[in-house]
């Protein structure tokens, strides 16, 4: 994984962040979301941590606790802050490829079928 694939991937990453914090609407944030999921490419998607793949599927949870919504947020940013230096050593893949192409949204799991 090159510097400069991680940079990319956590620039994509801060957009969809200032657009939630900014309250885009769910709809449109999901359909970035999944925009970009779809665009990952295979080696990329394999060491994207659970935390970003939970950041992922969990936007409406975050929009009705505030609580899960801090701690979720604070937890993107340093997944972020990493790629963004370009370092994926803090991105440990958390399952294997199966299991992670499992946890994409289902719209998304099809459309890369």
């Amino acid at each position: 994984m090159t510097d400069a694939r991680a940079k990319h991937v956590g620039a994509e990453l801060r957009k969809l962040l200032d657009d939630e914090l900014a309250d885009v609407s769910l709809k449109e944030w999901n359909a970035k979301m999944q925009d970009l999921v779809k665009h990952l490419e295979p080696d990329v998607a394999n060491v994207v941590s659970n935390t970003i793949w939970s950041w992922f599927t969990d936007a409406d949870v975050r929009r009705k606790e505030p609580g899960i919504r801090a701690r979720s947020t604070e937890e993107i940013r340093t997944a972020i802050a990493l790629l963004e230096r370009g370092e994926w050593a803090g991105l440990r893949p958390d399952y294997a490829s199966a299991a992670i192409t499992a946890r994409k949204p289902s719209a998304v799991r099809s459309a890369s079928a």
